[in-house]
C-alpha cells in the first residue's frame, strides 16, 4: 500500500497535467471513469488532442490518466497504456523527458520515432 503510494507520488507532476485534460474534457462534453487504479477520459477536449493536435493514434497515458479519441479507443488500448503508467511510476517526472530523447534517439539513427522508442517497444512487446 505504502509502495504504491509512492509510486502514485512519483508519478503525480505528470498526472497533475493528465488531470487538467480530464477537467477540460468533462466540460466540453466527454466522459471520464476510473478502471484499476487509472482514470480514463475520451470524447470532448480528449478527442479534439487527437483530431488536431497529435493528429494519429487514439490513446496516451499521462501520468496516472488515460485520455482516448472515444470510449472504444481507450477500452481497445487499456493494457497497451498501463504499460506506460507502470513506466510513469519507475520513472516519475523523468519519463516524459526520456520518452522524448528516446525518440530523439531513433530518429538520429535512422529509425521510426514512436515505434522505436524503447518505450513503446516495451508497451507493444507485452500487448501488440
Amino acid at each position: 500500500m505504502v509502495i504504491k503510494l509512492l509510486r502514485y507520488i512519483w508519478a503525480f507532476p505528470a498526472t497533475l497535467c493528465g488531470l487538467l485534460v480530464v477537467g477540460l474534457t468533462l466540460i466540453t462534453g466527454g466522459s471520464i471513469q476510473l478502471f484499476s487504479g487509472a482514470i480514463e477520459a475520451w470524447g470532448g477536449f480528449a478527442a479534439w488532442v487527437f483530431k488536431y493536435l497529435i493528429r494519429h493514434g487514439c490513446a496516451m497515458t499521462i501520468g496516472h490518466v488515460i485520455i482516448g479519441l472515444d470510449e472504444y479507443s481507450v477500452c481497445r488500448y487499456r493494457q497497451h497504456e498501463h504499460v506506460h503508467i507502470e513506466q510513469y511510476e519507475r520513472w516519475g517526472p523523468l519519463f516524459v523527458p526520456l520518452y522524448v530523447a528516446s525518440s530523439v534517439l531513433a530518429w538520429a539513427e535512422g529509425n521510426h520515432v514512436y515505434h522505436d522508442n524503447v518505450f513503446e517497444r516495451e508497451a507493444y512487446g507485452r500487448f501488440p
